[in-house]
C-alpha cells in the first residue's frame, strides 16, 4: 500500500529542474502519482510558470519546430555572450508576472530561461568558480520567488550516469541535440550541470536531490523530506 501524504502537506508550486537524463520527467511522474495517491489534483506545465500544460509523462516526444529551436540555440549561444542574461531575464521576468497559479498543485518541469543560462555561466566563471549574475538578474529571480511561491528541486547526476541514460535514448531513436552535445564532452557538460546547480541553490533557494539510478521508492522518500518538511 503506497504511503499516503495529504496533499496540503506538499506545495503548491514545484519547479523540477536538471540537465538532459538528469530524469526530470521520472522525478515529476512520481511526484504527480504522490499527490494524486493522498487525493489531490496535479496541473504539469513545460520549461516555464507560464508553459504549455502537458499530459505527456516524458518529453522524448518532440516536434520538428522544438528540435529546430533546439538546433539555433545550440548553433548561436557562443556568439551570443553577454546578452544572454539581459535576454532571459526579460523572459524570464515576463513570464513571472503573467504567472497565475492553478486551483490544484502545480508542477512546472525544466525552466529554459535558467537552463539557458547555466550554459551560458560554463563559459563565462570566474577564475574561483563564481557565477556572474547582475543585481538585475537576481532581481529577476527574486520576482519568480515573490510571484510564484515556487518550491525548487535541482537535479545533479554523475556523467556516468547521464551518459548510460542517453545511450540507451539514443539506441532507441529518442535523443535529441541537447542529448547528444551534453553526451560529447564530459567536461562541459559537467560544468553546464555545476552551473544549473548553483545558479538554482543561489537565485531561487532550490533543494538538490541526487539522482543517481535511486530505486522509485528511495525517490518517494527524498521527495518527502525535502517537499513536506
Amino acid at each position: 500500500m503506497p504511503f499516503l501524504y495529504p496533499p496540503y502537506n506538499f506545495p503548491d508550486v514545484i519547479l523540477v529542474i536538471g540537465t538532459d537524463a538528469s530524469g526530470k520527467d521520472h522525478v515529476t511522474n512520481i511526484l504527480e502519482n504522490m499527490i494524486r495517491e493522498a487525493g489531490g489534483e496535479v496541473e504539469k506545465r513545460k520549461r516555464f510558470f507560464c508553459g504549455a500544460t502537458t499530459k505527456e509523462a516524458y518529453s522524448t516526444n518532440k516536434g520538428f519546430l522544438d528540435r529546430a529551436q533546439e538546433a539555433l540555440f545550440l548553433a548561436f549561444y557562443p556568439f551570443v555572450g553577454r546578452l544572454m542574461p539581459l535576454i532571459f531575464s526579460l523572459w524570464t521576468r515576463r513570464d513571472a508576472i503573467r504567472f497565475r497559479g492553478p486551483r490544484k498543485k502545480l508542477i512546472v518541469v525544466g525552466h529554459n530561461g535558467l537552463r539557458a543560462l547555466a550554459f551560458y555561466w560554463a563559459r563565462q566563471t570566474t577564475p574561483r568558480g563564481e557565477l556572474l549574475v547582475s543585481d538585475s538578474l537576481r532581481h529577476t529571480f527574486s520576482l519568480v520567488k515573490e510571484k510564484t511561491g515556487a518550491h525548487v528541486l535541482v537535479l545533479d547526476v554523475d556523467h556516468s550516469v547521464r551518459q548510460q541514460r542517453i545511450n540507451a535514448r539514443v539506441e532507441k531513436g529518442l535523443a535529441d541535440r541537447f542529448d547528444l552535445y551534453m553526451l560529447g564532452n564530459p567536461e562541459r557538460s559537467e560544468a553546464i550541470e555545476a552551473c544549473l546547480v548553483k545558479g538554482a541553490q543561489e537565485l531561487l533557494d532550490a533543494k538538490l536531490l541526487i539522482n543517481n539510478d535511486l530505486t522509485d521508492e528511495d525517490l518517494r522518500d527524498r521527495l518527502r523530506y525535502l517537499l513536506c518538511t
